[in-house]
């Protein structure tokens, strides 16, 4: 999936902050300045963001949900370095070309230090690019943007501005249902290791070990997201022990996940959950 993730250069960065990002209209073909009434906005977008502390290309996943229009969705981002982690919500203008929205950013969490969490509020900006004429995305949609972090308690410090470029993974228009997570999954996380065994009705639990072999153990559940059934993308629910995963981790979670069913290789789930002052972003290979 990611394979298919361009470069962002400076050039790119620049010419979104000079012109807003995208074109000045999402539509493709005839009519394109009166959009339909049924316009996709959820999605499950994949390409590079640039943060402006590193000042480096990473790759990145961007979570949105439907629907958008007339309420605030759901929006979730997370790189797989692990350096930018953020969940929040985000609307659309009536025509569903710009998207807005605040989204809170943590750091990577290693639950076996029990640091305080650090976070910043992020402001979103951003441009759907590139519709079907239905008012639907495919594989050539862009949703480009920039996130505008303030530093926590540092009023002086600059804003942290993070570009992102990315396309629209035809992954959520796929075929999928709740019985197909049904198994052991296992993440390849640096530092952690999380093993989890999913039920047909979309019920699991399993465990989160940290680097001492200390468990952290989980239980919850996934369901479909309100007029998105037929998408790849699901709600997640999950409770963290408070005996044994201590009084920083301990508590309810919420999220979204999707999987990605390959023929010739591992199949893989995508999660990012958060307490709101805890974050988990992570991959998983189905146990073969």
């Amino acid at each position: 999936m990611i394979k298919r993730n361009t470069a962002l250069s400076a050039a790119v960065a620049a010419a979104l902050a000079s012109c807003g990002g995208g074109s000045d209209s999402g539509f493709d073909g005839p009519g394109k300045d009166q959009p339909p009434t049924d316009i996709q906005l959820g999605g499950i977008w994949d390409g590079t963001l640039t943060d402006g502390n590193s000042a480096t290309d990473q790759n990145v996943i961007i979570l949105t949900t439907e629907p958008i229009i007339g309420d605030t969705g759901e929006m979730r981002v997370f790189t797989l370095q692990y350096s930018v982690q953020a969940s929040g919500g985000a609307s659309t203008d009536v025509l569903g070309l710009e998207l807005s929205g605040d989204v809170t950013r943590f750091t990577s969490q290693d639950f076996s230090i029990g640091d305080d969490i650090v976070t910043s509020n992020c402001a979103v900006d951003g441009t759907f690019d590139k519709r079907t004429e239905e008012g639907k995305f495919d594989e050539k949609s862009a949703l480009q943007g920039s996130f505008v972090c303030d530093d926590g308690d540092d009023a002086d410090q600059e804003p942290d501005i993070i570009v992102f470029e990315t396309l629209f993974n035809p992954l959520y228009d796929r075929n999928t249902a709740i019985e197909d997570f049904s198994g052991i999954w296992n993440s390849q996380v640096p530092g952690q290791g999380v093993t989890l065994t999913f039920n047909p009705d979309g019920t699991f639990n399993g465990d989160l070990l940290d680097s001492t072999g200390s468990a952290c153990t989980w239980t919850g559940s996934i369901s479909d997201i309100e007029g998105s059934s037929d998408r790849n993308l699901y709600n997640m629910s999950v409770e963290l022990s408070s005996e044994n995963c201590g009084p920083s981790l301990g508590g309810a979670y919420g999220g979204l996940i999707y999987i990605d069913e390959k023929p010739q290789e591992r199949d893989s789930i995508f999660f990012q959950i958060d307490s709101g002052s805890v974050i988990f972003s992570i991959e998983a290979f189905r146990n073969q």
